[in-house]
């Protein structure tokens, strides 16, 4: 009679694959977000210099954001609270720093309110503060459902809301 041997269990179980599964996606995780920190770390550390430039140079206590902003220059716009706990807008370029209390400014709002009677339906991406020819300015990013798609920047006072400009972006052409 011949000897039989027993089959040897399986070294990959369905709970080893499972393991292994869990593994590997764990690690898929840690590698993005090291990417993603790698990545991003230069970004973050323009911001945090930008909003210390700001703290010192402005005088504020505290810093609500800091924005990137590149359009006839590469400048920096802090949103901070001042000594005296109001809150301001600092403009922080290369050949010197811009402060605007946020009173004595119109508001975001007031400006989107402005853009939507100038153009009924427009659909507003973005609005926020800029300069225009050197001066403090609201930048509205947005698009008019008749216009075909295409994109406009609209600039306003920042102090007053008068609109300064309209910039048409062009669209692309039929190939």
């Amino acid at each position: 009679m011949r000897a039989q041997r027993k089959k040897a269990p399986p070294i990959m179980t369905p709970r080893r694959w499972a393991a292994v599964a869990a593994a590997a996606l764990l690690l898929a995780v840690i590698a993005i977000h090291q990417y993603y920190r790698v990545i991003q770390q230069p970004v973050w550390n323009e911001e945090r210099e930008a909003s210390a430039r700001a703290k010192e140079l402005a005088g504020l206590t505290e810093v609500l954001r800091a924005e990137k902003v590149v359009w006839d220059e590469t400048f920096w716009i802090v949103k901070g609270i001042d000594g005296d706990g109001e809150e301001v807008w600092v403009w922080l370029r290369d050949r010197g720093v811009r402060t605007v209390k946020a009173a004595e400014a119109v508001s975001p709002d007031e400006v989107k309110e402005r853009v939507r009677s100038r153009y009924a339906g427009a659909d507003i991406v973005r609005i926020r503060p800029g300069l225009l020819q050197g001066e403090p300015a609201w930048e509205v990013f947005y698009s008019l459902p008749d216009a075909g798609g295409k994109y406009f920047y609209d600039f306003y006072d920042f102090k007053d809301g008068t609109h300064k400009v309209t910039y048409r972006i062009p669209g692309r052409t039929a190939d």
